[in-house]
């Protein structure tokens, strides 16, 4: 549960509350002979329970908080019309659901269906004046909730990529790396194709830190991330590892493309001025991402690569070895 992102949590609880809500109601009305009220409620408890299920067994929330949202609302309006007007106070807490679960523009305009369907409830039972007061109310509270989801969701969006970026450096972090080398992997498995990571470290990094201070450090870090940034293509990704240590995640590159890409930026940074009176250089190390490879192998793989770069004299790449799979030395074996 601690996994789910924000809105997966708020449809389940929301589901959950729901279901435990409506089905006292469900049986008291079975019981006592409200039949049609008894209805209503099952659809609400069906529709819920089935919506929970879907977000619990495949992790998608749009299409059933889609569904949550319509069903729940179709029954309160349903309700309201079985009940009578004074009845639809209930449908107020679910308007405010519905910009919870949805983006703001999806939710108005549900809710404006809802309106629109919910006025023959109302027509010659009550007085123009009531009218406007209760439709009045619903708009009040609908633009209230609207502007609250936009600002919210526009607060968890720079949350969000806050969370997943470097700060110093302003690439990907670590924690994004790992998400994203996992993904890249599934879409492997469905259909293979070219991709090479390529691990780099600032050689002697601890030195200039102790030499020059740590802003000048930082500085050389920013400096060498927009280097790095700079080759990147449409699908390539640059990320901070930790301290000096940054990857770059190709793809549709072969291996031959990501040795020649290891080599240019090795030259590049070697040639570029980072720091008055002093040159700078890297070391690498690349892997090519093969069949039955998990992340932490890939990445494993490319980090050996580049300590023996580094134990072989530094400011040179290396290409790390061929991976084997345990089905492959099985084989082998037999």
């Amino acid at each position: 549960m601690l996994e789910r992102t924000y809105k997966e949590k708020m449809l389940i609880a929301t589901c959950i509350l729901g279901i435990i809500g409506a089905t006292p109601f469900t049986l008291y009305r079975l019981f006592n002979g409200y039949h049609l009220l008894a209805f209503l409620d099952t659809c609400l408890v069906v529709g819920l329970t089935s919506c929970l299920y879907c977000v619990l067994k495949t992790r998608k929330i749009e299409v059933p908080a889609t569904i949550v949202s319509i069903v729940s609302l179709g029954v309160m309006v349903g309700i309201v019309h079985v009940k009578g007007p004074s009845n639809v106070y209930t449908i107020f807490p679910v308007i405010m659901a519905t910009f919870c679960l949805l983006t703001a523009r999806s939710a108005a305009i549900i809710n404006i269906i809802a309106m629109f369907f919910l006025f023959p409830a109302f027509y010659g039972k009550l007085s123009s004046y009531e009218i406007i007061i209760i439709y009045t109310s619903i708009f009040v509270l609908s633009l209230f909730a609207y502007f609250f989801t936009l600002v919210t969701s526009q607060q968890q969006f720079e949350l969000t990529r806050l969370a997943a970026r470097d700060g110093l450096t302003g690439v990907w972090n670590r924690r994004t790396l790992d998400s994203d080398l996992k993904q890249l992997l599934l879409n492997y498995q469905s259909k293979p194709f070219y991709a090479a990571l390529i691990i780099m470290d600032i050689d002697h990094f601890k030195s200039i830190n102790d030499q020059h201070g740590h802003a000048i450090g930082d500085e050389i870090l920013q400096k060498f991330a927009k280097l790095l940034s700079s080759f990147t293509g449409i699908s390539d990704q640059v990320y901070r590892y930790g301290g000096e240590e940054f990857v770059l995640v190709t793809e549709g590159t072969c291996i031959k493309d990501a040795e020649i890409l290891a080599e240019t930026i090795r030259s590049r940074v070697e040639n570029s001025q980072f720091l008055e009176g002093q040159k700078i250089t890297i070391s690498l190390g690349v892997a090519e991402l093969k069949r039955d490879i998990t992340s932490e192998q890939w990445l494993s793989s490319a980090d050996e690569a580049l300590y023996f770069a580094k134990n072989s004299g530094r400011n040179q790449y290396q290409m790390a070895k061929p991976f084997e799979s345990k089905a492959s030395l099985v084989l082998a074996a037999s």
